[in-house]
């Protein structure tokens, strides 16, 4: 579990230092991270992620965090992602 944790907080890091446009402009590499690479999610899913940020209030980011919480490892986890992300 702390091994998975690691992997996503290094793995978003990344991807926030280089994330010039917004979490939009990272879509199609987080698609590919937890879809293709990590198997966190499927495509739908992915999709259903997105859609739900899209609709809720605040920050586009949310689709980082319920790929966290939902799929990885629950609220340590959304948390470590979101904070990663930022």
């Amino acid at each position: 579990m702390i091994s998975t944790l690691l992997s996503l907080f290094l793995k978003l890091s990344a991807f926030s230092l280089v994330a010039f446009g917004g979490i939009n402009a990272l879509l199609p590499t987080l698609y590919d991270l937890s879809v293709n690479q990590k198997h966190w999610i499927n495509g739908q899913t992915f999709a259903d992620y997105f859609a739900i940020a899209q609709a809720a209030p605040g920050p586009n980011l949310m689709t980082v965090t319920l790929i966290g919480c939902w799929k990885v490892g629950g609220v340590i986890s959304a948390a470590i992602a979101t904070l990663a992300i930022a």
